[in-house]
């Protein structure tokens, strides 16, 4: 039996389409959908070269396509696409998008996913697996197809940062009071103390084998957890389709995981993926490298007074050029953008800490506590006691 006929029969077991890939050109497909060429030319021209033999993609989009290289061959197999959930018109756009195709063939795309299954991400990549096993006698595991966010990261030491919002000693352990903290850095897009947050965390993820009902019990607590930062992330400005597309994406990685470290992991990378969205949001213009190093910057250095001259120097720029590109890119000016920042640090810390407002101001290097009060109260309409009891309430 080719290999053509062992794709066929793939392709009609389980109903996902099957393309071949011979020195490097495209030569078979099974089933013979009509937009399928159109769809595979595309994914293989954007693909990445393969750093393994097996790959599993899961995109933005929610679409879940397979890489599969025959051994001792020139050949490929691209499994897939198939859309994890069904497609609409605005999912078609999106798609249509992302690989710059014309928005008038969103029609043909829409008939291509209403003649492919809709696959959860762990059953396509169960099916990916046993594929693979058919081409290649080779057998692997779900681990074996796993990204790297199931795998916790160390933070990155090399930014200079002079003081965190709290130590270990610090961290509320109150559920419901930690809760509070974790999304309210969430909602502020506040990257550096959720990374502070997670390395005062003692939990380091090294656990063994667990029995399965406690691996249930940690899915369906991050599924909760998803729910939730989404919603905060769409509170701090996210926009509400990006948050469902994201949290959608998650809900189906956290099926894949296989232990409770894993879990773990992805739950952490999870917040830190919404909380960097926010951020580039509340910058004005995430696309635009100088303002993201200046948010960067100011980030690293909240506790202290910062001014423009010394992010200029930072940055190797000049003072005049760095301000009016900064307002020229985000239509913000450099020292009302700090005072937001800060101002935004202040909220979270008003309603996850019960630091005073005269602890914040100082903290936060106001050069005075009055001071603090009036521009906290120009920026949010309300004085910092009125601010906390309003979310108490």
């Amino acid at each position: 039996m080719n290999i053509e006929q062992i794709l066929t029969h793939l392709a009609h077991a389980t109903y996902v389409p099957f393309t071949l890939i011979r020195d490097d050109r495209e030569t078979f497909h099974s089933p013979e959908l009509t937009y399928l060429p159109n769809l595979t030319a595309l994914i293989h021209a954007h693909a990445l070269p393969l750093e393994k033999d097996v790959i599993l993609a899961f995109t933005e989009e929610l679409l879940c396509i397979g890489f599969i290289r025959i051994k001792n061959t020139s050949e490929l197999v691209i499994m897939g696409p198939v859309s994890s959930i069904p497609c609409n018109n605005r999912r078609a756009q999106q798609i249509l998008r992302r690989y710059g195709i014309p928005s008038t063939q969103a029609g043909d795309l829409l008939g291509y996913f209403s003649n492919t299954p809709k696959l959860s991400l762990l059953k396509f990549a169960n099916l990916l697996i046993f594929a693979n096993y058919i081409l290649n006698q080779e057998t692997l595991e779900i681990m074996d197809l796993l990204p790297d966010e199931y795998h916790l990261e160390k933070t990155d030491d090399t930014i200079p940062a002079e003081q965190s919002a709290f130590s270990e000693d610090d961290l509320i352990h109150d559920s419901q009071e930690f809760e509070k903290k974790l999304y309210s850095l969430v909602k502020y897009g506040n990257t550096k103390e959720l990374n502070d947050l997670f390395d005062a965390m003692p939990f380091s993820g090294n656990v063994g084998v667990l029995a399965n009902d406690l691996l249930r019990n940690a899915k369906n607590l991050i599924i909760c957890s998803i729910t939730m930062t989404s919603r905060a992330a769409v509170e701090g400005g996210l926009d509400y389709e990006s948050s469902l597309r994201h949290a959608d994406a998650y809900l189906q990685k956290v099926e894949m995981a296989p232990d409770v470290a894993s879990v773990y992991a992805l739950h952490q990378n999870m917040l830190k993926t919404f909380t960097s969205l926010v951020a580039k949001r509340r910058i004005g213009n995430p696309d635009s490298p100088t303002a993201v190093k200046i948010y960067n910057y100011v980030e690293q250095h909240l506790y202290r007074k910062i001014n423009e001259q010394e992010i200029a120097d930072a940055l190797g720029l000049s003072r005049p050029y760095l301000c009016t590109q900064f307002k020229r890119e985000t239509g913000m000016n450099l020292n009302d953008f700090i005072t937001r920042v800060k101002i935004d640090e202040a909220r979270s810390l008003l309603t996850t800490t019960n630091k005073s407002a005269s602890e914040i101001a100082t903290m936060l290097d106001f050069s005075s506590q009055s001071y603090f009060q009036a521009v906290f109260k120009k920026t949010t309409g309300m004085t910092p006691k009125q601010y906390r009891t309003s979310h108490y309430t």
